[in-house]
């Protein structure tokens, strides 16, 4: 998935230790149910945060 991210212009997704539960539970639904939204609005949430230290060597608020 990362890879996948960084050839299209976006950072990696770093789950971290906070994110973890949240990351497993999206896993779980996404496999069991086929709803991905879950899934997809974690990885889009981390892959935002992961834009902030850019964000913050820019100025950019």
């Amino acid at each position: 998935m990362n890879l996948e991210l960084i050839k299209h212009g976006f950072p990696p997704a770093v789950i971290e230790v906070k994110d973890r539960l949240e990351y497993y539970k999206a896993l779980d639904i996404a496999h069991t149910t086929q709803n991905y939204e879950p899934f997809f609005e974690l990885i889009s949430k981390v892959v935002q945060e992961s834009f902030e230290p850019y964000f913050y060597l820019l100025n950019i608020k």
